[in-house]
């Protein structure tokens, strides 16, 4: 029996550890946080939770803060929030949770991240007056709608989450939340509302003294010069603004802040006239990139388009190529850690929950971190199904497509005859066709316009690099959906890509897939036709039998789509297919929102 003496002996030495720890990148540094978690993990279950959950929200955030793998975060997130839950203290579990979320915002895993942000929004409702909670729950929210490329959606939860700042006070909240804000108004082409955000943070933020506040200004610019040369080229102000971010990066001694400095001025001298000077800039400005990998997107991205107002559209299309290169490159590195968690967990559950020490909740978190199944939506598949909506995120705003594909594919499973096991491993599959969309630039996936022959060499890959990112994640029914992902676009002639497959060759979770992918398509409005009524979807459906679709699989999906709307009427189409949509936290929230 250890001694309460003892217990909190063992505590105060991770503490003193941390304290060290502090500020700190060095191997010892995050020998002594693992060391700490340890020390804390072999507390029993019921003592000092309180103090417990301060421990493991201290390792999070170095990690967070100081580590280059934010994975190292994930056990003490969920720890922090299993002790903070057993301790009863509200405001404690907001705030674990509020960390959780931001850190699987960043790991890309947004369909979690709601999760936790929900559990903390609802604490932060529910203690009277609480607005600072409420502000930075929403201002998380924002993050989450933002990374998944919700834009609309991300700029409401920004101003709600000003809108609490103002009620509670909080000047630095609510120059974040502008920003942001000033951000969203970018990607949406509201340039006025996002002028007058970044305005209003740059006031707020006021005149920087520190390194971090000149960074912050830096960013904050880079965005002002953003938004003035999108508006119409205002580019008196904009050399004014570059003035100021120069300012701040030579005090803040960032080479983050230099290097988004150089970007922006590569783009004023591009959009100036300047073309030849811009892109020596900003293709030095892409060199130097490379060499901070944090960095290297927002690079990459600013090259695309300073080359592509500049006229040279060849040398955008190469960024273009290595763009979707390097997001392919991280998306595997983040599949492979989830799934080497997953193994580890498996092979000893008590890593994935931080051992005895929070047994109440180890089946949540298990379930949370580990795949124990087909039916257990575990972080790695959480982590894909979150990447298959960014994916679609620019034509499809409501998160809603893939959900009803992956049902309609289950209703005509069933109908084909196969067992329940099967249908469900086949309707998930099917919500994931679309990955490798993740990885194709945005400027290609809003362009209303036809694709050269290069374009859509770069758009045609997303079934490979699809195929090959599921191919890396340990999911129970993975075999189904790479061949989902890689041959969804087939031809049951043998006309389609990438394989140019015919007949029985392509897989049968493949052609349901097709069929169920075009008629949700083309029963929507899209960036490029206006939505067809559900009989002239069926009926282009039965025209392309047996020549892009297999003609029995035709006949049986026109028949599941009319059985469907006798049962549930024309109307009610979406709602029916969308239901596990409509069940997830994402969107819950993404619907209140909207209200």
């Amino acid at each position: 029996m250890v001694s309460s003496s003892e217990i909190s002996a063992r505590l105060a030495e991770a503490e003193v550890l941390l304290r060290a720890a502090d500020q700190q990148r060095s191997e010892a540094a995050a020998a002594d946080r693992r060391y700490a978690l340890k020390l804390c993990k072999n507390v029993s279950v019921g003592v000092e939770d309180r103090r417990k959950a301060d421990i493991a929200l201290t390792v999070a955030k170095q990690i967070f803060f100081y580590s280059t793998d934010l994975f190292d975060a994930v056990e003490p997130s969920a720890l922090a929030v299993g002790y903070a839950r057993l301790s009863g203290e509200s405001d404690l579990l907001r705030h674990a949770l509020m960390v959780q979320a931001v850190l699987l915002t960043d790991l890309g895993n947004v369909a979690d991240a709601f999760v936790a942000l929900e559990e903390g929004l609802g604490l932060a409702e529910a203690a009277a007056e609480d607005f600072r909670g409420r502000a930075i729950a929403w201002i998380n929210f924002g993050k989450a709608c933002y990374t998944a490329y919700y834009y609309a959606d991300a700029l409401t939860a920004y101003e709600q989450g000003k809108a609490y700042c103002d009620q509670a006070g909080l000047r630095d909240d609510g120059a974040v939340a502008l920003q942001n804000i000033a951000l969203c108004c970018l990607e949406l082409n509201r340039h006025e509302r996002g002028l007058a955000a970044i305005r209003e943070a740059i006031n707020l933020m006021g005149e920087p003294v520190t390194p971090t506040q000149h960074f912050a200004r830096v960013f904050a610019e880079a965005t002002f010069v953003r938004l003035l040369l999108a508006d119409g080229g205002r580019h008196v102000e904009a050399r004014e603004r570059l003035v100021f971010a120069k300012r701040s990066a030579e005090r803040g001694a960032s080479v983050r802040a230099e290097l988004a400095v150089a970007g922006i001025e590569g783009l004023l001298q591009v959009y100036t006239g300047s073309a030849d000077l811009g892109r020596e800039i900003v293709l030095a400005h892409l060199e130097r990139a490379r060499a901070v990998p944090s960095t290297i997107r927002t690079a990459l991205l600013t090259a695309v388009q300073a080359l592509e107002h500049a006229g040279d559209a060849a040398t955008a299309l190469s960024y273009h190529r290595e763009f979707a290169l390097l997001v392919k490159r991280q998306l595997r590195e983040k599949v492979l850690q989830y799934t080497r968690r997953q193994l580890l967990a498996i092979q000893d559950p008590d890593r994935a929950v931080g051992s005895h020490a929070i047994e109440a909740h180890a089946a949540a978190l298990r379930a949370r971190y580990v795949n124990e199944g087909p039916q257990t939506a575990g972080a790695a598949e959480n982590f894909l199904l979150s990447q298959a909506m960014m994916g679609e995120a620019e034509w499809d705003s409501a998160g809603t497509h893939v959900f009803r594909v992956g049902e309609l594919v289950r209703r005509l499973a069933q109908a084909y005859g196969l067992d329940e096991s099967t249908c469900d491993a086949f309707a998930r599959s099917a919500r994931l066709h679309d990955i490798g969309m993740t990885a194709v630039p945005r400027s290609l996936k809003i362009k209303s316009g036809a694709f050269s022959l290069e374009e859509w060499s770069v758009v045609e890959k997303h079934c490979d690099d699809g195929a090959e990112l599921i191919g890396h994640c340990a999911l129970p029914y993975r075999d189904f959906a790479e061949a989902v992902a890689r041959h969804h676009h087939e031809c049951f002639d043998g006309s389609g890509y990438p394989d140019g497959l015919r007949g029985s060759a392509i897989p049968l979770s493949a052609r349901m897939t097709a069929l169920a992918d075009l008629f949700d398509v083309t029963t929507h409005d899209s960036r490029h036709a206006p939505a067809l009524s559900v009989d002239a979807a069926l009926t282009l459906i039965e025209q392309r039998s047996g020549s892009q679709f297999d003609p029995e699989l035709a006949k049986l999906f026109v028949g599941v789509v009319n059985d469907l709307r006798a049962q549930h009427g024309e109307a009610h189409l979406d709602e029916i297919l969308s239901i596990d949509a409509r069940e997830s936290a994402m969107s819950r929230i993404r619907a209140r929102i909207r209200r």
